[in-house]
């Protein structure tokens, strides 16, 4: 079985090559998901936020448009996608976790219960890529960083006090 899928043109051969071509077959992977997923749970959002489906419905799109340049970035020029499927894996998934930190603050800001959508982000995240440990650490610190940035500013409150860092800690296991 040839662990360098056939749809990467051109990738240099050895370890670099193996991991470039993972990195572009994990962001297929997850572009897929989230071309599926993000527009699915907006029957969700139909049930838990009613009144904010318009809203909803934009900060969805901004992924899922993503995910199908990445798609057809990948059909179109595989070559280009695993040389830069790292940073665009990168951006990519930080841009889904800040639409689902949107989200939670359409609805009830840090008593939500759409932030486990980020968990599962960061979950599926450190399943698909082998990151070097720095960028794993550096993707946990962004995507904490903007789901606490609006307490930290002063534009969020909490009802309760632990609320921020109960529904926040899991995403430091990233």
């Amino acid at each position: 079985m040839d662990l360098i899928p056939s749809a990467i043109v051109g990738a240099p051969q050895g370890f670099a090559g193996h991991e470039r071509a993972r990195a572009a077959a994990a962001l297929r992977v997850e572009a897929g998901l989230g071309l599926a997923l993000i527009p699915a749970f907006w029957a969700l959002d139909w049930m838990v936020m009613p009144a904010k489906v318009a809203p909803l419905f934009a900060i969805r799109a901004v992924p899922t448009v993503a995910a199908a340049a990445l798609l057809a970035l990948s059909i179109g020029r595989p070559a280009a996608l695993a040389r830069h499927a790292l940073p665009l894996g990168f951006g990519f998934s930080w841009l889904v976790a800040a639409s689902i930190t949107a989200m939670c603050f359409l609805h009830n800001g840090y008593e939500s219960p759409y932030y486990a959508g980020i968990n599962l982000v960061v979950m599926f995240v450190g399943l698909l890529y082998s990151w070097p440990v720095w960028l794993s650490l550096a993707f946990a610190a962004l995507v904490q960083g903007t789901y606490m940035a609006p307490l930290l500013l002063g534009i969020a409150c909490t009802r309760r006090k632990p609320c921020p860092t109960s529904s926040g800690n899991s995403v430091h296991a990233a």
